[in-house]
């Protein structure tokens, strides 16, 4: 899973249904961010990943879960509803070398700054990690036998 690929859909997606918003990847503070044109924004970032202990196999292989947060800032007359459009317009959605559907976590009002109201929402998705690595005592694969089974 290429972190970028997989923060560029997001936001793409988000671009696509809700081309009333403004939508970016930042790592800017969302508390400082004033939208334009008193339009609803979403701050899309990474804001980091777990992963799983390896299991005991000739090759690294972890459970990785990576977080994101949509930080929506809009006016706070329409904050709940930009909020609620977001929530649903990712909540579900398939991304690239994701095994998992994007899930929701929490939402969190963050605050209120020149009359915008502030909400992270966090999500995550996972795949695998499996390191790239070649073992050097593995003996080469050199048949393959084929059974039926009925």
């Amino acid at each position: 899973m290429e972190t970028s690929a997989v923060i560029t859909a997001l936001m793409e997606y988000l671009r696509e249904l809700n081309p009333d918003m403004d939508v970016s990847i930042s790592t800017q503070s969302a508390t400082d961010y004033i939208p334009l044109n008193n339009r609803p924004a979403v701050l899309i970032h990474c804001s980091g990943a777990d992963f799983a202990a390896t299991e005991s196999t000739d090759a690294v292989v972890q459970r990785r879960t990576l977080h994101f947060t949509a930080t929506v800032i809009a006016p706070q007359a329409d904050a709940l509803n930009a909020l609620d459009r977001t929530r649903q317009t990712l909540g579900g959605i398939a991304l690239p070398g994701c095994d998992r559907l994007l899930w929701m976590k929490s939402e969190t009002f963050i605050g209120n700054n020149a009359g915008f109201a502030c909400y992270a929402l966090e999500m995550a998705s996972s795949a695998l990690f499996i390191a790239n690595q070649e073992s050097k005592d593995l003996p080469l694969l050199t048949i393959v036998n084929y059974e039926e089974i009925q």
